[in-house]
C-alpha cells in the first residue's frame, strides 16, 4: 500500500473553507461513449448527457454495512 504524504501546510483549512470537510473532494473520472458522456465521482456517477442534453441527474450505488454506515463504494475495473 503506497505511503500518503501529510497534506501540506493550511490545506486542512482551506479545504474546510472549499469543500465543508477536512476530506479531499472524491477522484473524477470522466466517459464518453459515442453522443452519451458521464462522470464518475467518487462512488457515484453524475448527470448522464446524450449530445450535450441531460437526459439522467445521476446515479449511485447505495447500500449499509453491518453497523447502518455508508461505505464509499470503489470500482476496481469499468468496462465497456
Amino acid at each position: 500500500m503506497p505511503t500518503q504524504t501529510p497534506p501540506r501546510p493550511g490545506a486542512i483549512a482551506e479545504r474546510i473553507a472549499l469543500y465543508g470537510t477536512e476530506q479531499p473532494p472524491a477522484e473524477r473520472q470522466s466517459f464518453s461513449i459515442g453522443g452519451m458522456t458521464f462522470e464518475r465521482v467518487g462512488g457515484r456517477f453524475g448527470a448522464v448527457r446524450v449530445n450535450g442534453h441531460e437526459v439522467w441527474h445521476g446515479f449511485a450505488f447505495l447500500f449499509r454495512d453491518s453497523h447502518w454506515l455508508t461505505p464509499e463504494p470503489r470500482f476496481d475495473r469499468i468496462a465497456s
